[in-house]
């Protein structure tokens, strides 16, 4: 009987060390999302004061995905970008 009581064990130690990856792997992806739609604010204001064509084509290839969204028009999600964004300028 105790033999079935550390299988048991066992098995809740794997399944621990998972769910804490997957957890960690979440969070990383949501903390990178949001720092990559924060960072677009800035990104704005340096390629305005540049002004050189090289470093506002790499911005747009790097944010094209923002870009697209606020294009598409998105009702909320656009209008928010829009509203941050409006502040860099």
């Amino acid at each position: 009987m105790p033999e079935q009581h550390t299988q048991l064990d066992d098995s809740v130690d794997e399944t621990e060390p998972q769910t804490s990856r997957r957890r960690t792997i979440a969070v990383s992806c949501c903390a990178f999302l949001i720092s990559y739609v924060i960072t677009a604010g800035p990104a704005v204001f340096i390629v305005q004061k540049i002004d050189l064509p090289s470093v506002s084509t790499i911005a747009e290839i790097i944010y094209a995905p923002i870009i697209l969204i606020v294009k598409s028009k998105i009702p909320i999600l656009s209008g928010a970008i829009k509203l941050y964004l409006g502040l860099f300028q």
